[in-house]
């Protein structure tokens, strides 16, 4: 237990934080960050959202085309279905 403190301390360090305590109610780690490391968060963050609206579109021009082709034959599959069942009914009289 004491070790993943001091584990967690160092990788807080190491990312950044100015200062990193424990509190006396055991309910977590508080944290500040330094200012100098905020605009590099921010430029990491812009980074990250621009990827993600880029993977989101992407992956929109698949997803949809795909959606209404399976649609579709879900469709043309519900039509033969019924034409099926029409057929039969009518070799059944």
């Amino acid at each position: 237990m004491v070790q993943d403190v001091h584990r967690s301390i160092i990788i807080f360090k190491l990312r950044g934080f100015s200062s990193v305590s424990i509190d006396g109610t055991g309910s977590g780690i508080s944290k500040s960050i330094n200012v100098d490391t905020k605009p590099m968060i921010d430029a990491r963050l812009a980074s990250f959202e621009d990827r993600l609206q880029s993977f989101d579109s992407k992956l929109d021009d698949v997803y949809y085309p795909l959606k209404d082709r399976i649609d579709s034959l879900t469709t043309r599959m519900d039509e033969l279905k019924e034409e099926m069942d029409m057929i039969r009914r009518q070799n059944a009289i």
